[in-house]
């Protein structure tokens, strides 16, 4: 597909979006007509990473240094109509603007803005995390009608030598014009192994609830590509399938022996599941909300009945620092996400679901390496989801009661050959077929 810049030429002249190379790093990949990046979109965007060796120099001259931490590349992006339009002449049009909070990870919206360098705090203010792009198209004749953008901003600070590797997230998504909006489930009724585990929060209005669904499924804590603890890494949990992940916090001794002795309102691990889990008060995104799995692949977020809560245990608190060791001891390392599922229905095709689910912190120790006197060391969050069959024995066939070999009559089946209480109590097939012979008897006696 044909594309271009408003000042420059797309390179190869055609659509191409950042994508996760070899190492992590930011490569361009093609985006052919009707294609989607990443393709299935199940855990969204891919993470890549752009190396700045000098963030200063690059955020004060982003037009010609680099081009990628600003979002008017993407609105400067022109595609073109047709596959025989060598002329890209549709325009990429930013139609939302979100910022998201490097400490927190909350996301709130923005407005247009450029990168600008903040020397004070060696920061450069407002960097393009990533952009989604949307292309609607036609399929009968193979032509584009429009593109909108939505572009996420981020402050990046500057490593003590001056560089920066910028996290950045990119997708493009193809919509058909006139296109209706799709609920996305995971099974229908139970789960297909291997699709997202469907969850949400809850939300009450009143006596009215329902349940705020995520997109592409329950996010779990995951790694940057350098294997780093990243918000924006968080991946869908697959039904059926059991998961570690783990991802490395990188402290000085200070900050270390700060975390064990002053600990957070919640537990490190919740700030990369985006908040999920986070004791309320904390100050993270979605703390303190409950958080609903669906107990089926297609549960309807209007009838919370199709959902059941995740139990979460309560946060330990026994965390203490031991100062001969350099050592925090019984910190909170991670989390188990347990749930306990079962199958219904035939048992030549049954149906999974989920029965029950709960969270259980993880504690363990983080101690720093002996002999280091500086610098940063990493200490290393670990989670898990666990699923665990129900134990219901083994399938057993159900069939209805055979029938009776010689049902009964209606007790007025012979009249008025036979009245009376014998009428009444019912007809046996005996006397059924004794006046039927008789009557055949009778017949051919007349014939």
């Amino acid at each position: 597909m044909y594309a271009s810049y408003a000042s420059t030429a797309a390179p190869g002249g055609v659509l191409t979006v950042p994508s996760p190379g070899v190492g992590g790093s930011c490569v361009p990949r093609a985006v052919g007509f009707g294609m989607n990046v990443p393709a299935d979109g199940i855990n969204g965007p891919e993470a890549c990473e752009t190396f700045v060796s000098d963030l200063a120099t690059a955020c004060a001259s982003f037009a010609t240094v680099a081009p990628a931490l600003s979002s008017s590349r993407v609105e400067e992006l022109r595609l073109s109509a047709n596959l025989r339009d060598s002329d890209p002449s549709v325009q990429v049009g930013a139609t939302a603007f979100l910022k998201v909070d490097a400490a927190t990870g909350a996301t709130s919206a923005a407005s247009r803005a450029s990168p600008a360098w903040d020397d004070a705090s060696r920061t450069c203010r407002d960097v393009m995390l990533g952009a989604d792009l949307t292309v609607q198209y036609s399929l009968g004749g193979r032509s584009i009608e429009a593109a909108t953008a939505t572009v996420t901003y981020v402050d990046v600070t500057a490593a003590a030598d001056g560089s920066a590797r910028v996290p950045q997230r990119f997708s493009a998504q193809w919509r058909q014009a006139g296109e209706v909006s799709v609920r996305e489930v995971s099974g229908n009724p139970g789960y297909v192994v291997g699709y997202p585990l469907r969850a949400g929060l809850l939300t009450e209005s009143g006596a009215r609830r329902a349940v705020n669904v995520f997109d592409g499924g329950l996010p779990f804590p995951g790694a940057s590509p350098a294997g780093a603890c990243d918000e924006d890494a968080a991946a869908a949990v697959s039904f059926g399938s059991n998961a570690v992940r783990s991802c490395a916090l990188s402290l000085t001794a200070a900050e270390l022996e700060a975390l064990c002795t002053s600990p957070p309102a919640a537990p490190e691990v919740t700030r990369y599941a985006r908040g999920l889990f986070a004791p309320a008060g904390s100050g993270l995104p979605h703390s303190g909300a409950r958080v609903l799995v669906s107990s089926w692949g297609d549960g309807d977020p209007l009838n919370v009945t199709d959902w059941v809560e995740v139990q979460v245990g309560t946060v330990p608190s026994s965390q203490s620092w031991d100062a001969r060791s350099q050592s925090c001891v019984d910190a909170v390392v991670g989390y188990d996400l347990q749930l306990l599922t079962g199958l219904v229905g035939s048992a030549t095709a049954p149906q999974h679901k989920v029965v029950a689910a709960r969270l259980a912190w993880k504690t363990g120790t983080w101690r720093w390496p002996d002999g280091q006197l500086s610098g940063a060391a990493s200490v290393y969050l670990r989670s898990s989801v666990t699923f665990t069959p129900l134990d219901q024995g083994e399938a057993s066939r159900v069939s209805k009661s055979t029938p009776p070999l010689m049902p009964r009559v209606p007790s007025d089946f012979l009249y008025p050959f036979l009245t009376g209480s014998a009428g009444r109590a019912g007809l046996s097939w005996a006397v059924v077929a004794a006046v039927a012979a008789a009557s055949t008897g009778l017949l051919a006696a007349l014939a």
